[in-house]
């Protein structure tokens, strides 16, 4: 056994710089503090020309990184690296088995006879009876086979022998006359084969999903990602509902700068395979559905670096069911889904935004569309320009400002332009030291020019009647005012789990008095066109419990993202209490008590949040409303070696319950639709119930490493049914190269069932 000498360290570092496979790994080699050792069972050096051979045993380490062969021959000129015999090549990112490898240590190119190369990044495995290695990752296997299973012995469950097989450096595999197998049993034989490999955004096929529903039949999708620079890319998806539609829905989004962002989304279904196009709730003003269906979604946003900023959001729909059938055809969050599901309205905006020196300006063009009453009657604003800011007259005078202008139009019913007007004197003081007493007096001026004036709601008609005078304005005043201190006292302690908690109470008084304006003369677009009067006086209570660690080794966390180590502190709880007291109720014989609403929120680990809150009437104390949540999350899993993100994911669960009693405006919430805020008598719509009581959970479980339970529900308990209930099992095989999930989702709003099945890759077009 022979240790290196300087010429052949030299040498080494060459190979070594080379690393056969990943820059990741050459920088870990080029780090001088590690030591080179060279053992072989012998070791000749040509003086002339600096041809170094080694033979018998040959193992070159550096760090984790070990390459090795029976002989082995390295030329100073040209520079050329040749081994033969049980070569090997061992890193933490890369792994390569050969009989030969003859390569050019200047551009990295290389023959290797007889060789397999695992890459860690998409674990993919690919070898043949011969490999050509040409600068960068690219490469050419005559006679190859590829996988991404990391299966110790026997078979991989599926592999692709192909003729030909080219890896390009942008992570795409072609492959030539090739044949897909599963457990070494030929199953489809294809003249070209075309997909990505890595991880990373890679044009190529994803994999279909497939499905069954109730009221639609037999589903297939297949989608297609396109990523054509660094800069752009793009998602199509073809969709196939047996019994009711065909379509394609597309997604491109573009990042051309830190500054500059957007998205479009398009999608078209044809449905005439559909016998039924009627719905059966009759409260939807056109609850037809058309043969042909579309919808179109813009984003974009630009900021300056002057300070402007531009942003455009458009949303526009077929129909008035698009959303409520179609949206998970879309490419959007499961949020952004179920928001457009649950909506009334679908609105558009394009506008412009600049704030500096305590002033913001902001203008939109703002668009809706109504699907549930006829689209006539929708608002939009075009424009809505709104002004403010402020500023310190004579310390600590301050003066503030809010001007808005909205030019409001519709096809039917009261429409126009209105200026609001709403300028503010603001003094706050410092009282005894330690109470913030502020003082405030606002003056509003609203005006109206009405461009038609027709659509004055007559409850006894139950319609739409009369006429508003084409000119109107109204005048406010709003005077304000706030009182407030803040206690705090520190409790120590050692050897808890918080070594320092910190009590804070900041109990607050406001009061607020606006005198009553006739405002029955004005149109009613927004909350601006109905303020009433108020004499209303408010107390609240808050405490809040903030606990800091002397030392890291005392609590449960390292002080990241948490605030959870030593020397940083983090809210434990609050609570707050507040009610407020009407004055004017109070001289007309009522208690003039408003509902007393409590509230708690608890964090004792970062793991676990929980929040609490209800509103009591004083008189019965009866619960008006009423929430309660949490949410708990484990500690995230080893990294795992599979590349499915789901199994990377800590098990999670969290439970919302939200109730809210009947009140006056019930019928609208339930109904949309002023009309029906009359008497109703005999309607069974109108019969009083719980507008709202209702459950919402959601769920991440991993039963085993291999098995994961994803569960997402709603429950109305005022209708008595589930509002959502989808439910999954996601299974990764032992090889880690494959993942099935099976999917059960029963919705409401349509009413149907779907079974889904999705079959993936990991690794290969995911």
């Amino acid at each position: 056994m022979l240790r290196s000498r300087s010429h052949i360290r030299n040498v080494t570092w060459l190979l070594l710089w080379w690393c056969v496979l990943s820059p990741a790994a050459m920088a870990q080699s080029g780090d001088d503090r590690e030591s080179v050792q060279v053992t072989a069972d012998s070791v000749e050096v040509d003086r002339d020309d600096g041809t170094i051979k080694a033979r018998g045993n040959v193992k070159v380490t550096h760090g984790e990184t070990v390459f090795g062969a029976d002989s082995m021959e390295v030329r100073r000129s040209p520079r050329t690296l040749r081994a033969e015999g049980s070569v090997h090549l061992r890193d933490p990112r890369y792994r390569l088995k050969a009989s030969r490898l003859e390569m050019n240590l200047d551009d990295e190119t290389a023959t290797i006879r007889d060789g397999e190369v695992f890459i860690e990044e998409g674990h993919l495995s690919f070898g043949g009876s011969l490999l050509k290695k040409f600068e960068g990752q690219v490469y050419e296997v005559r006679d190859g086979r590829l996988t991404t299973c990391l299966c110790e012995t026997g078979p991989p469950p599926w592999r692709i022998d192909a003729r030909e097989l080219r890896l390009r450096p942008e992570g795409e595999v072609v492959a030539e006359d090739a044949t897909f197998y599963i457990y070494d049993v030929p199953v489809l034989n294809l003249p070209y084969v075309y997909f990505p490999h890595r991880s990373q955004r890679s044009t190529g096929l994803l994999f279909p999903s497939f499905g069954w529903s109730d009221e639609d039949g037999l589903l297939y999708r297949q989608p297609f990602f396109w990523a054509p620079d660094k800069s752009n890319d793009a998602t199509l998806n073809f969709a196939v509902e047996s019994k009711t539609r065909v379509g394609v829905t597309g997604q491109f989004r573009t990042v051309s700068n830190r500054a500059t962002a957007g998205r479009l989304d398009a999608a078209y279904f044809s449905e005439r395979m559909r016998d039924d196009r009627v719905v059966e709730n009759r409260e939807i003003a056109d609850p037809e559905i058309p043969e042909d269906r579309w919808n179109l979604l813009l984003t974009h946003r630009h900021r300056d670096p002057s300070g402007w900023a531009t942003f455009s959001d458009a949303a526009v729909y077929s129909d008035s069911l698009f959303t409520r059938e179609l949206m998970e055809f879309s490419d959007l969050s499961s949020g952004a889904r179920r928001l457009a599901r649950t909506s009334r309205y679908s609105g558009s905006r394009l506008g412009f935004y600049r704030h500096g020196s305590g002033m913001t300006l902001r203008g939109e063009l703002d668009y809706q569309q109504d699907f549930v009453q006829p689209q006539r009657h929708a608002l939009h604003r075009v424009p809505q320009i709104a002004f403010s800011g402020s500023r310190t007259l004579a310390r600590p005078l301050e003066f503030g400002w809010d001007v808005q202008l909205t030019n409001f139009e519709r096809e039917k019913l009261a429409d126009g332009l209105r200026v609001d007007i709403r300028p503010e004197l603001t003094l706050p003081v410092t009282v005894a030291r330690h109470f913030r007493l502020a003082t405030s007096v606002a003056f509003r001026e609203t005006l109206y020019r009405l461009d038609s004036v027709d659509g004055k709601f007559d409850a006894a008609d139950n319609d739409y009647t009369g006429k508003f005078r084409s000119d109107r304005s109204r005048e406010l005043l709003e005077l304000r005012g706030s009182l407030a201190t803040s206690l705090s006292r520190t409790y120590e302690r050692e050897g808890a789990a918080w070594n320092r908690v910190r009590h804070v109470v900041e109990p607050a008084v406001e009061y607020l008095f606006i005198p009553y304006t006739d405002q029955s003369g004005l149109p009613l677009w927004d909350s601006i066109d109905r303020i009433n009067r108020r004499n209303v006086l408010t107390v609240s209570l808050t405490n809040r419990f903030w606990g800091a660690r002397a030392s890291a080794r005392d609590g449960d966390g390292d002080g990241e993202d948490g605030g959870d180590g030593a020397g940083h502190a983090r809210q434990l709880a609050r609570v707050r209490l507040g009610a407020s007291f009407d004055l004017d109720r109070s001289r007309k014989g009522s208690d003039g008590l408003s509902d007393v609403e409590m509230g708690l929120r608890l964090n004792p680990a970062r793991n676990l949040d929980v929040d609490a809150g209800v509103a009591m009437d004083p008189g019965p104390w009866t619960l008006q409303q009423a929430a309660l949540g949490f949410s708990l999350s484990g500690q995230a899993p080893i990294e795992t070696k599979a590349p499915d993100p789901d199994f990377g994911r800590p098990d999670s669960v969290s439970l919302r319950y939200r109730y809210i009693r009947e009140n006056p405006l019930s019928p609208l919430a339930r109904h949309a639709d002023p009309g029906l805020a009359a008497e109703c008598a005999g309607d069974p719509d109108c019969a009083r119930r719980e507008p709202l009581n209702g459950v919402e959970t959601n769920l991440l479980f991993r039963m085993t490493d291999r098995i994961l339970v994803l569960y997402d529900g709603s429950y109305d308990g005022a209708a008595g049914r589930m509002g959502t209930n989808r439910a999954g099992v996601k299974y990764l095989s032992e090889c880690e190269c494959w993942t099935v999930t099976v999917s059960v989702d029963r919705r409401i709003n349509p009413d149907r069932t779907v079974y889904g099945v999705r079959f993936n890759l990991p690794g290969l077009g995911s």
